[in-house]
């Protein structure tokens, strides 16, 4: 199912009062639908992205642009598996030019980051240098502003 344009509802613990834009197509990874992979470091197939060790990226613009701008917030989500080691790099851009480092560490199990946009951005990329993620999957990766 296709999170993407579809509106996210509620607070954490299930209180409502808030709605949210969904920015990511195919955060499920079902296909490569959405994702743009430069080098490499990933392949898509089962339902996850896996890193492959070699450098490169896992990108996607966002679906719905002008959503995040400057000083909005902004929360992801994704669920990483099986690395070998190593550290997963998530960063934003606007117009092919880093914007904001979002996330930069060594990650088994659930990440959920909440942030402030120091800029306005449109793309969401993932990286991991050659070497430092292999094995590592991704899946379910949600992103609302």
């Amino acid at each position: 199912m296709s999170l993407a344009g579809s509106v996210v509802s509620g607070l954490a613990g299930g209180s409502s009062g808030y709605e949210r834009a969904q920015l990511v197509t195919n955060g499920g990874f079902a296909s490569g639908t959405g994702w743009t992979i430069t080098g490499s470091a990933w392949t898509i197939a089962g339902g996850v992205a896996t890193n492959t060790g070699n450098a490169g990226t896992l990108k996607q613009t966002l679906v719905t642009s002008g959503v995040l701008r400057s000083g909005g917030a902004v929360s992801i989500s994704v669920t990483v598996t099986n690395p070998l080691g190593g550290t997963l790099n998530i960063y934003a851009y606007r117009n092919g030019v880093e914007v904001q480092q979002l996330y930069s560490n060594d990650l088994v199990g659930s990440l959920n980051i909440s942030a402030i946009a120091s800029a306005e951005w449109d793309t969401v990329v993932i990286s991991a240098g050659a070497g430092l993620f292999t094995g590592g999957t991704l899946d379910d990766i949600s992103i609302t502003a």
